[in-house]
């Protein structure tokens, strides 16, 4: 069903950055807009002292982080508490400075193991086979789920979601070898049982193209294209007398 990437899930990604590309360069320069900032001000810091201000919230030390497209090499003028990175964790995702999913889909395998080990006890190996299928789901599955749609499909990371899957239903689903067999024999008939399984319940590379379908044909639904709102006469900070923040739909 998926045998090719990532042209098998029908998505040309290369479009999807061009198209992103084209409205941030229209929206160039509109995006955030602060007049009357005196010389030694730093829009972060007027966007932290904003938030602290009006809602009570205070971003701390450890948060101050900021991401630059990977290449780019000219200064960014930001106070020194803030912190240059190449990966920045954001509502749960690895956010990588070169738009690869690489960070995120790392730290999502790493939770799945964790999740997984953490919970294998001789009382679950013990269950019946609905509840140790529906554990990987709810419990080990889910943790990627919520990540994943914005990941592009590739086969490379499709197979380590299938290799994953398939080590968790090894030590779920136990196959002994049978006497005389050769280790080849044996470990062609662990994977057959462990595919098997893994195909009743649905192979999660297969879940993650779903996803990645589902996404993207939401984002493309009939909607207005810009959405944004403006807060004007607002004082940000101590010396900002206008803020115009923009959000808009741009296609993963």
């Amino acid at each position: 069903m998926f045998d090719t990437c990532p042209q098998n899930v029908h998505i040309c990604w290369l479009k999807q950055a061009e198209e992103a590309c084209h409205r941030v360069g229209k929206l160039r320069g509109q995006l955030v807009h602060h007049s009357a900032i005196p010389k030694g001000r730093y829009i972060l810091e007027d966007c932290a002292a904003f938030l602290l201000s009006r809602w009570g919230l205070k971003i701390g030390s450890d948060s101050k982080e900021y991401l630059a497209c990977h290449g780019y090499l000219l200064p960014i003028g930001q106070h020194p508490s803030w912190q240059r990175k190449t990966t920045m964790r954001v509502l749960g995702h690895q956010l990588d400075n070169d738009g690869s999913a690489k960070s995120c889909s790392e730290y999502a395998m790493s939770a799945m193991c964790r999740a997984f080990y953490a919970n294998l006890r001789p009382s679950l190996q013990k269950a019946s086979k609905e509840t140790k299928l529906r554990f990987l789901c709810t419990s080990v599955c889910s943790i990627s789920k919520s990540r994943r749609p914005r990941w592009p499909y590739t086969r490379t990371l499709a197979d380590k979601l299938d290799a994953c899957q398939g080590r968790f239903l090894y030590h779920l689903f136990p196959v002994s070898p049978h006497p005389q067999e050769s280790m080849q024999d044996f470990f062609s008939r662990r994977h057959r049982t462990a595919f098997r399984l893994a195909c009743s319940s649905g192979k999660w590379s297969e879940l993650w193209a779903e996803d990645v379908l589902s996404w993207h044909a939401h984002i493309h639904r009939k909607c207005v294209e810009s959405l944004y709102f403006c807060l004007e006469g607002t004082r940000v900070a101590e010396h900002a007398e206008n803020v115009e923040l923009y959000f808009w739909r741009v296609p993963y």
